[in-house]
């Protein structure tokens, strides 16, 4: 236990380095990770593999995916693959615990036992899979060998699935010749960058509300630094964040300020960083120096061999007429003052990042055209700063329920606040209301975005209204990207200056700006003021299908079935369906699973809430939105 837990109200340390599967924050792109490796899993065979840089989480990835693994599967996971083809065959009949004659070192007996036992465990619908972490220092002689071992099969199916997890270098390899019949084996794969600036936010805040914070301690400032600290590898966040929180503590401080993470980061890096830069500032000026001598030297010597009057337009012969029929006469030579053309400037290294990522905004427009217009030197090793995510896009005809237009509907002005300067207002709620009023104002203003009635008061809890009228609430925790991926308004809980929780309705989002009704007054507050009062948890609305009594499966039939296959043959663009007495069947779940993996949702072929939220938006249903497309802007 942390020293600092308990000055800081935490049951636990939120940044312990070890893979726990509760502090795992899913990202976009780690739940389209996990949802590559349960594809993986659910398929008929082959390999699946994730890279990612040392510490993006791709072994919490696998913590995770071990904890939603169906109980049909045997799973062997080996974890120290530096072996040869022998010790790891043997390694993997241990983790099966197949049984074989000590000392055995035949590698076709390790096969013929894996064999039998992999076709023991088909017959009785069992699934094997085999996971193999820092998959990069595999030898090209074990690949090979893991490669043969997909060779076991029936007529129907691979015998076993195989994921690979390593660092890009695993990439690399598998472009060697000799592997190529590899390559081509993997089904799904998937590679796993830093978070950006906004997910830093929302991961340091998930890490929090799990340890038991009830209050921001890191504030915006301070997270723009640590993004930049940390360069968004979440194992680097980790480490800088624990030892911020220790500095705190140990100096006596409620929140972390960018003079405490500063100090942090010393003494996780040492003096890398400061070092790097000066080298990297030192080696500039040097080149630029060099540069700016020899093209001295060049005019000087242009300008010796053509005379003080002719450089650039030719010689004038001794008795003043211009040799060269291209150059003016000679009298306009003789007045020509020569002008040495100023040599390019050397780009900085803002500008040297245009093209490999970094933020345009960062950048003015004349030297983004220097940088595109100039050849790419071998030196720019540095990682650029990544993109900003634009949000995902939403749905083009949606209006809102019982024809109410929703706030997103003012096309254009959505895109044009997002790129005007972050607002200065401050998300707070009014001094002259009691904060315990401000959930029942929160949900009056999310129901009214729906259209429907609310009525304040202990008598019938607030989802009960909704499912009265045809809506149902899903309540949760996460960041701004979920809400996004939901594209929903939502009632969110609080924090201000003291402590002290409120509720106000999210009810349109930008990529750098939030629309608030707080106590039914607008207010339009910087994403960044957000993340210093919201701690993720939230709840929103969404329309129930006919006939819903909870989570569609296999072998479901009814209105709600009925409904489903309607919007996915919507969804579709052609009636692949239209049955009245429809059953969820195996073909339905396929469908429903592709769908659940190209919205990032974990592909387990059972419709839920939130595969009924974002089907919905995917088929323009009738629903309030927080954004629209900005094609249509």
């Amino acid at each position: 236990m942390s020293m600092y837990n308990d000055y800081f109200g935490l049951t636990e340390n939120p940044f312990s380095i070890a893979p726990d599967p509760r502090y795992m924050y899913l990202s976009d792109q780690h739940r389209e990770a996990l949802a590559h490796l349960l594809y993986g899993i659910e398929s008929e065979g082959g390999f699946v593999m994730l890279t990612g840089e040392v510490g993006t989480g791709k072994t919490t990835i696998c913590r995770c995916l071990l904890e939603q693994i169906p109980e049909n599967c045997n799973v062997a996971f080996i974890f120290n693959p530096k072996l040869t083809v022998e010790e790891l065959l043997s390694t993997i009949c241990d983790e099966f615990r197949i049984e074989y004659p000590a000392g055995t070192s035949s590698i076709k007996v390790f096969v013929d036992l894996l064999n039998t036992y992999l076709l023991d465990s088909y017959a009785n619908n069992h699934k094997a899979v085999l996971i193999i972490d820092e998959a990069q220092n595999l030898s090209s002689d074990v690949l090979e060998q893991i490669r043969l071992l997909t060779n076991l099969e029936t007529n129907q199916r691979k015998l076993l699935q195989i994921i690979l997890l390593g660092q890009p270098e695993l990439r690399d390899k598998l472009t060697r010749p000799e592997l190529r019949q590899l390559s081509q084996r993997i089904i799904a794969r998937h590679h796993l960058g830093p978070l950006d600036s906004h997910e830093v936010t929302a991961y340091v805040n998930h890490r929090l509300t799990v340890a038991g914070s009830r209050r921001p301690i890191f504030p915006t400032a301070t997270l723009s630094q640590l993004y930049r600290l940390s360069g968004g590898i979440p194992r680097l966040i980790n480490v800088l964040c624990d030892r911020a929180l220790l500095g705190c503590y140990v100096e006596g401080k409620e929140k972390v300020d960018k003079s405490t993470l500063k100090k942090a980061a010393r003494e996780v890096f040492g003096d890398a960083k400061e070092k790097k830069g000066a080298s990297r500032q030192v080696a500039l000026w040097s080149l630029f120096a060099v540069l700016s001598v020899a093209g001295a030297a060049l005019f000087g010597a242009a300008y010796y061999q053509s005379g003080p009057q002719t450089a650039k337009t030719g010689k004038v012969a001794a008795d003043g007429t211009n040799t060269n029929p291209a150059a003016p006469s000679s009298s306009a030579v003789e007045k020509k003052i020569p002008v040495e053309e100023p040599l390019k400037p050397v780009l900085s290294e803002s500008q040297s990042a245009v093209g490999q990522g970094a933020k345009p905004s960062q950048i003015a427009r004349s030297d983004i055209s220097a940088k595109q217009n100039a050849p790419k030197t071998s030196n720019e090793s540095d990682p650029p700063e990544r993109m900003l995510k634009s949000p995902p896009p939403g749905s083009d005809n949606a209006i809102q329920a019982h024809g109410e237009t929703p706030a997103t509907e003012q096309k254009g002005k959505a895109v044009k606040q997002s790129k005007s300067p972050s607002p200065t207002a401050k998300l707070i709620w009014p001094a002259d209301k009691p904060n315990l009023e401000s959930e029942s104002f929160a949900y009056k203003d999310l129901f009214d975005k729906w259209g429907a009635s609310y009525a304040a008061g202990p008598s019938t809890p607030p989802c009960s209204q909704a499912e009265a009228q045809g809506l149902q609430c899903l309540s949760g925790k996460g960041g701004l990207d979920d809400l996004r991926k939901f594209n929903r308004p939502a009632i969110l809980k609080l924090y201000d200056g003291q402590g002290r929780e409120f509720y106000a309705t999210l009810t349109a989002l930008h990529e750098k700006q939030a629309e608030f009704l707080v106590a039914s007054k607008q207010l339009v507050v910087s994403v960044d003021e957000v993340a210093l009062h919201w701690m993720g948890d939230y709840t929103l609305l969404w329309q129930v299908p006919p006939g819903y009594q909870g989570l569609i499966k296999i072998g479901d039939q009814g209105p709600a079935v009925q409904w489903l296959q309607q919007q996915l043959s919507k969804l579709q663009g052609k009636n692949k369906w239209n049955k009245k007495d429809a059953i969820f069947d195996q073909t339905m779940e396929n469908e429903v699973k592709k769908f659940q993996l190209s919205s990032g949702l974990q592909p387990d072929g059972m419709v839920g809430p939130q595969t009924l939220i974002l089907l919905n938006t995917a088929v323009n249903s009738p629903s309030p939105l927080l954004y629209r497309d900005q094609k249509d802007d």
